[in-house]
C-alpha cells in the first residue's frame, strides 16, 4: 500500500514538473514575441517619424515652387505692363508724324519762302532762349490761357527732327518780336494731357491764343516769313 502511495506521489510530481515547464516554455515563448511585436512596432514608428519628415520637406519645396511661380507671373505682369507702355508711346509717336509726313511727301518746298537762320553765339542762344517759355500741363492756364498778349504755342517732343528744325526760328521771333507776341515750348511726352486737349495730332504744332482763346492753328514745319505773316494777322 505504502508503495503505491509513492508512485501516485511520484506520479503527481512529475505532471506538476511537466505543466510548469509547459507553462515557462509558453511565458518564454510570448515574451519573445512581445519583444519582437515592440520592434516590429517601434520600426514602424520610425518608418512613420521618416515619412512625415519627409513630407514636411516636399510641402516646404512646393510652397517655394508656388511662390516662385507666383514671383515669375508679377514679373511676367510688370513686363507685359512696360512692354505695353512703351507700344502705347510709338504709336502715340507715329500718330503724331503721320500728318507731317504727309504733308512734306505732297507738298514742295518753295525756296523763295525757305527761312535764313542767323548764326548766334552761345550767349545769344542762351538770351533768346530765356525768352521762351517752358509750360506743363499744371501751369499751361496760367503761362498761356491767363497772358494779356498774343501766345504762340509750340508743341513738340525732343524726339521730332521737324521740332528740331523749328526751335532756332521761334528762338529768332521770340527776341525780335518779343513786345508782340509771347513763345511758349510743350513737351507732349512729358506733359500730354494738354495736346490731348487741343487735339493736337501732328509734330510740331503751333497754337495761337489770343486772349485766352485758340485764334489758329499750323502742323508742321514753315518758313519764318510764314510765321511772322501769321501772327501779325492775329495782333
Amino acid at each position: 500500500m505504502i508503495e503505491i502511495t509513492y508512485l501516485v506521489t511520484g506520479l503527481l510530481i512529475c505532471a506538476l514538473l511537466g505543466i510548469g515547464g509547459v507553462i515557462l516554455f509558453k511565458q518564454k515563448k510570448q515574451s519573445a514575441d512581445l519583444d519582437s511585436f515592440n520592434k516590429n512596432l517601434e520600426a514602424l514608428a520610425k518608418q512613420m517619424k521618416d515619412y512625415h519628415t519627409k513630407a514636411d520637406e516636399d510641402r516646404g519645396i512646393v510652397s517655394q515652387l508656388l511662390s516662385n511661380m507666383r514671383s515669375a507671373e508679377q514679373n511676367v505682369d510688370r513686363t507685359d505692363n512696360q512692354i505695353n507702355e512703351k507700344i502705347k508711346k510709338l504709336e502715340q509717336r507715329i500718330q503724331y508724324l503721320e500728318p507731317e509726313v504727309k504733308r512734306l511727301t505732297t507738298e514742295t518746298a518753295n525756296t523763295n519762302n525757305q527761312a535764313t537762320v542767323t548764326v548766334n553765339t552761345d550767349d545769344q542762344r542762351k538770351e533768346i532762349k530765356a525768352n521762351i517759355i517752358e509750360t506743363t500741363d499744371e501751369n499751361f492756364n496760367e503761362k498761356v490761357l491767363k497772358n494779356k498778349k498774343l501766345v504762340l504755342a509750340d508743341f513738340f517732343a525732343t524726339w521730332c527732327g521737324p521740332c528740331l528744325q523749328l526751335s532756332p526760328l521761334l528762338e529768332e521771333i521770340s527776341e525780335e518780336m518779343k513786345d508782340q507776341v509771347v513763345i511758349t515750348k510743350h513737351n507732349i511726352d512729358e506733359h500730354p494731357n494738354q495736346p490731348t486737349k487741343y487735339g493736337v495730332r501732328g509734330l510740331p504744332t503751333m497754337l495761337l491764343f489770343k486772349n485766352g482763346e485758340l485764334a489758329g492753328t499750323k502742323v508742321g514745319v514753315t518758313s519764318k516769313s510764314n510765321i511772322v505773316s501769321w501772327i501779325k494777322e492775329n495782333i
